[in-house]
């Protein structure tokens, strides 16, 4: 059957049954600017999920909201939310034998049924709080969303030195701090010796070319001091 408006002819048509609805948006250019630099385009494309109807069904939205002025690296941490959304997705409706075709179709089943499936995954918790301020954003309640149940994640380990990389390092340390002290301790030695060898104050041929002379020199004539380590 068939209407005409004052936009054009259109096909009055039943409202679709299937879980997939028709959309047409299945990549998409995003546009961000930092400052004053030029705008930056990147194109972000959802074919990978083309068999989640609850990413694609949204597709309108998340072009237009959840990653709207997305900076390259917020677009590949999304990408990377919405991997975990696809198989949350596919691992729910393999419990449950029921796919969840938009956010309206979601309910405490599903949001709850996520801690189990991230129990035992690496990042837990901000993959968790990712997953659901991402289901936050397409329509879901807040209130059938459970609070992330664990604790922070621990921080990654990173490289540690080997052993002997360490042992190595100390030695060098050591082996400097002795010079530093003994350095600091012919100081004392000189300043206890030396004198003034100008000859208008009793200097004789030959001081100023004595070590503890010089240093003489440098602490009462140039105010020098060296601090000892307390």
């Amino acid at each position: 059957m068939r209407g005409k408006t004052r936009l054009g002819n259109f096909a009055k048509t039943n409202p679709p049954t299937a879980t997939l609805q028709e959309v047409d948006i299945t990549s998409f250019t995003v546009v961000s600017q930092q400052g004053k630099n030029r705008p930056i385009e990147r194109d972000f494309s959802l074919g990978e999920w083309i068999d989640v109807p609850l990413i694609m069904n949204h597709a309108p939205e998340i072009r237009r909201i959840i990653a709207r002025r997305k900076t390259p690296n917020s677009l590949k941490n999304l990408r990377s939310v919405f991997r975990d959304l696809g198989a949350y997705s596919k691992y729910h409706e393999s419990i449950y034998s029921t796919k969840i075709g938009r956010a309206s179709d979601i309910d405490v089943s599903f949001t709850y049924t996520a801690v189990d499936f991230f129990e035992t995954k690496s990042d837990r918790v901000a993959r968790l709080k990712s997953l659901n301020l991402i289901l936050e954003r397409l329509g879901v309640h807040p209130r059938i969303i459970p609070p992330v149940p664990w604790d922070s994640d621990a921080p990654h380990v990173r490289d540690v030195l080997p052993v002997e990389a360490i042992r190595k390092a100390l030695r060098l340390a050591k082996s400097d701090a002795r010079v530093i002290l003994r350095r600091l301790k012919e100081c004392e030695n000189l300043s206890k010796l030396g004198h003034d060898p100008r000859r208008g104050n009793g200097g004789k041929n030959g001081d100023w070319d004595k070590p503890e002379c010089r240093y003489w020199i440098m602490e009462n004539v140039f105010n020098f001091e060296i601090s000892p380590f307390r």
